[in-house]
């Protein structure tokens, strides 16, 4: 009896051990299947920092390239800028030289025209003092009529 206890309780554990190793398997089955997921999932993970290193990098060179281009542009739109204010500040000194220039040939013109009156004053005075000497009759000259 004793010896089919034995015999009985040597079935079950070896059940039992072949139970435990069935589950030994099997976990080390699943330990395998996750290594080779983590694995995967690393790789991928490498692959999109990768990836995104790249684009980042892809990004930078064209806001760098942008950015050249539009200081490009502005540097151009100053340059444009400053000549065009140059050209109307030359175009200012040119306009206030030729009126200055017309100013003083004004005041030479209206001293001219001073001279010519004075002048006329004298001619007519002298023609009236001419015809009243040659028609013997004396003349008087307003000059304020004359001109």
């Amino acid at each position: 009896q004793e010896k089919e206890d034995l015999q009985r309780q040597c079935a079950s554990l070896r059940s039992e051990m072949e139970e435990y190793k069935k589950k030994a398997e099997s976990l080390e089955s699943k330990e395998n299947n996750l290594k080779k997921d983590n694995d995967s999932l690393r790789e991928k993970l490498e692959k999109n920092e990768k990836d995104l290193a790249n684009m980042k990098q892809k990004q930078e060179r064209e806001y760098e390239e942008q950015a050249r281009m539009y200081e490009s542009k502005i540097s151009a739109l100053h340059l444009k800028t400053q000549a065009e204010v140059n050209a109307l500040t030359k175009t200012k000194q040119e306009l206030q030289s030729e009126i200055t220039n017309l100013r003083n040939d004004f005041c030479k013109l209206e001293e001219e025209k001073k001279d010519l009156v004075e002048k006329n004053k004298d001619l007519t005075l002298n023609l009236h003092q001419h015809e009243a000497t040659r028609s013997g009759t004396p003349t008087k000259f307003n000059p304020k009529l004359s001109t």
